[in-house]
């Protein structure tokens, strides 16, 4: 049994002919580089504002998983230290913290999804964009979160890394 059939011609089982790299003219890499903006220097610094958003977001989430996890460290030990104290610290942690979000931060309530898919629509103004995902709100979710685990939450983690991502994202955009 042959792996090609004998009505197929080798022909179809041909690469495309195209031409090899080395075998490209000078005009053809001209409108490839033209087409694909790789000479220009506001393209190249719209890919940098990119690119470094985009760390400094992934970076703040490692630093958010590192507090986070240092949030849940504490609690567990004092756990271990005092069986009862969750019965007297989780109460009392989110009256404390449901108090600081609605005084300080009201915004920061809630898992922000919602916020960011209004953000994400064209049609929204900056302003408005501004009250539903800003640096100030992923900061306050993160600070925020972290104090709910640390007095026995479980939760706290995705909204503030969903809000990070997001000022990222809306930092890059607005400035490329």
């Amino acid at each position: 049994f042959s792996a090609t059939p004998a009505k197929y011609s080798a022909s179809l089982f041909r690469r495309h002919e195209t031409a090899s790299p080395d075998m490209i003219s000078f005009p053809t890499l001209k409108s490839s580089l033209k087409q694909y903006r790789l000479t220009s220097a506001e393209a190249w610094s719209d890919r940098l504002t990119i690119w470094l958003a985009a760390v400094a977001a992934g970076l703040s989430i490692v630093g958010f998983s590192y507090l986070t996890e240092f949030a849940l460290e504490r609690f567990y030990h004092l756990r271990s230290l005092v069986s009862w104290a969750p019965l007297l610290i989780t109460p009392l942690g989110a009256v404390t913290v449901v108090w600081l979000t609605r005084t300080f931060f009201p915004y920061a309530a809630g898992s922000g999804i919602p916020q960011v898919i209004v953000a994400m629509d064209t049609s929204v103004k900056p302003a408005a964009i501004q009250q539903l995902v800003s640096v100030p709100i992923a900061f306050a979710k993160c600070l925020l979160g972290s104090a709910a685990l640390a007095f026995g939450f479980s939760t706290g983690r995705p909204q503030a890394i969903v809000a990070i991502g997001m000022v990222g994202f809306l930092a890059a955009v607005t400035q490329a």
